[in-house]
């Protein structure tokens, strides 16, 4: 039986991570979630680890910036074809459907039509800055500013081609995305609007 993990939340979809926030699992018992790169990783009392196909049928119980209560359903994972070495993985996500009965999926559609999502560790503040915060993490989408910064290959846990953090590579991204000019939260974006992307390390090429 997989676990039904519970957490508090301050961002939307963002959880907080330990054996004493906000509950515990049924059946197996929860003890930690952690983010590998942007994978779950769930491990139970018994030291089970939890992890890829492993966790097909998990919910995750959370609350959004509204208090309100928000349960989410992983119903797949796959590698993201956009990322050669593999490690970037995707999920697809749903959440209870009250008017239809059932289950929809969390996600709306990006530029390629994916509908996923995935967890990236850390917080991030009304500013929209990307801090560090540990056993903390937030579930972004596919279509979002964060998650395709992620796609194009900037991923805030690695280490870029130089050797150093990218990180600062992932926010500035997110910030251009967002056409958060003055860096303080506030989008300027225009819905299909093309931007060309690149970088001194050659991950994007212009």
């Amino acid at each position: 039986m997989l676990p039904r993990v519970h957490f508090l939340s301050s961002l939307v979809l963002a959880a907080y991570l330990g054996s004493g926030t906000g509950g515990g699992a049924v059946a197996a018992g929860f003890r930690e979630v952690t983010i590998a790169g942007n994978a779950f990783r769930i491990t139970l009392d018994d030291g089970r680890v939890l992890a890829g196909r492993d966790l097909l049928g998990a919910e995750l119980d959370t609350e959004d910036t509204d208090g309100k209560a928000l349960t989410v359903r992983i119903d797949g994972i796959e590698p993201d074809p956009l990322d050669p070495t593999g490690e970037t993985v995707l999920y697809a996500l749903s959440t209870p459907d009250p008017g239809a009965g059932g289950w929809k999926n969390l996600c709306d559609p990006g530029p390629d039509g994916l509908r996923m999502g995935f967890p990236l560790a850390g917080t991030w503040t009304a500013t929209g800055e990307h801090v560090p915060d540990p056993g903390s993490f937030a579930i972004t989408c596919t279509a979002g500013a964060i998650g395709k910064c992620v796609r194009f290959g900037y991923k805030p846990w690695a280490a870029g081609p130089d050797g150093s953090s990218m990180w600062d590579l992932h926010q500035a991204c997110v910030r251009m995305v967002r056409a958060d000019y003055c860096g303080d939260g506030q989008g300027h974006t225009r819905t299909g609007t093309r931007i060309d992307i690149y970088d001194h390390l050659g991950i994007q090429r212009e």
